[in-house]
């Protein structure tokens, strides 16, 4: 055997691999296996299942301050009551470690890609074991429309507030999924950036939702 074939056989001796499923819900359009940047009244439900290759020995001490080799698949679209099923049979067995399902809210110029990979990372970095849950609202996919040379940015961040304050309902429902199918003590809720408009917004006005969660809050709200 060469010395290349036993490095790499030593390598992957050495490599461990994660699989990691994320879940979604989003109020984009579907454009084939993806969505769009368009926003529509249904919501659309699925996962992403991705896999993390570390190695073993290497390991860093800070999880969160190293790089990530990632291999993403495609995102898988479900049903509604399979999605809110399976939320509920992953936030029971989360429970007995003391753990829970958590809402991730992207902020500006996010894509829906992109939103799914900062979702799982942060749940292979924390090493979260309940249900991580994105919400993906239709923001920007770069952080720069093309009104005039001297707004690029503002102009996209204007446009990005106003729908992340037309996407409260959609939000509402996506959490009142969510706490139907494990309970809302065990919930937690995080939002970024621009998220956290859409996140406070959606919560502060009259809602059923609303009400619903002064009875049994939410576990946190970050």
């Amino acid at each position: 055997m060469t010395f290349a074939l036993l490095l790499a056989a030593a390598l992957h001796a050495d490599t461990i691999t994660v699989t990691d499923t994320t879940w979604f819900v989003t109020n984009r359009a579907p454009v084939d296996a993806a969505f769009s940047g368009q926003r529509r009244d249904a919501l659309e439900y699925g996962y992403l299942v991705t896999r993390y290759a570390e190695h073993a020995t290497t390991a860093p001490a800070d999880p969160w301050g190293h790089a990530l080799k990632r291999t993403a698949g495609t995102p898988v679209r479900v049903s509604r009551e399979e999605f809110r099923a399976r939320i509920g049979e992953a936030s029971r067995t989360a429970a007995a470690r003391g753990e829970g399902p958590v809402v991730y809210v992207h902020g500006f110029a996010t894509s829906f890609g992109r939103a799914l990979a900062q979702g799982a990372d942060i749940a292979h970095r924390g090493q979260f074991r309940g249900p991580f849950i994105v919400f993906s609202w239709p923001a920007h996919m770069a952080i720069a429309t093309l009104p005039r040379p001297s707004a690029l940015v503002s102009r996209a961040y204007r446009d990005d507030s106003a729908m992340a304050a037309a996407s409260g309902d959609a939000f509402r429902r996506a959490v009142d999924d969510v706490v139907s199918a494990a309970p809302a003590r065990s919930v937690t809720v995080v939002a970024h950036s621009l998220g956290s408009q859409l996140v406070g917004e959606a919560l502060a006005g009259q809602s059923a939702l609303r009400d619903a969660l002064v009875d049994a809050p939410l576990r946190a709200l970050d």
